[in-house]
């Protein structure tokens, strides 16, 4: 450890509620910080906002076991601002299971605000964008449940499955230009 690590860590452990030397000392690996922050993060009794924060914090250090804890968070009855931070947690998951059980979710989800979420973490990625759009193709969601402007991105993936899918039920969609 370097001196300024050292430090850091030591500042950390007398103020370890203090958000930026919790992301510095979680960003140089110090067991501790995670240890701290995945318990707050989780903990029902601490306060949504400084669980959210928590959360955000863990975002560029979810693991798999991180990403399952997140996911029993999403399907709970906690507040929605605590199930929207650990969604985030899940976004970059690359599991096809977990995108495949984020759709089934999104049909099961009462608040407006998380199916939107949910669905822009499934567009987010081709894979899973694929399984979105095939449940589109099937009827089980409503073309009407996404809009033309949210499929733009979607021709960055230059997938001809993706073109396919997206021209049957929406027409020809162009990708946005830089200055959008």
């Amino acid at each position: 450890q370097t001196p300024l690590a050292r430090q850091a860590a030591g500042d950390w452990q007398a103020t370890p509620g203090d958000s930026t030397l919790s992301a510095l000392t979680l960003a140089w690996g110090l067991p501790q910080t995670r240890q701290r922050v995945v318990q707050t993060a989780f903990d029902e009794e601490t306060a949504v906002q400084t669980r959210v924060a928590q959360f955000d914090l863990l975002l560029p250090h979810a693991d798999a076991a991180l990403r399952d804890r997140a996911a029993a968070v999403v399907t709970s009855s906690q507040p929605d601002a605590v199930r929207s931070a650990a969604l985030r947690l899940l976004a970059a998951d690359p599991d096809p299971e977990r995108s495949r059980k984020l759709l089934e979710w999104y049909h099961r989800e009462s608040s407006a605000s998380l199916q939107s979420q949910i669905r822009d973490v499934l567009l987010s990625r081709g894979d899973s964008a694929r399984l979105w759009l095939t449940a589109v193709d099937r009827g089980e969601i409503p073309a009407v449940a996404i809009s033309t402007d949210q499929l733009r991105p979607l021709a960055l993936f230059d997938s001809p499955e993706l073109e396919t899918l997206i021209r049957r039920h929406w027409g020809n969609i162009q990708p946005g230009t830089p200055e959008e």
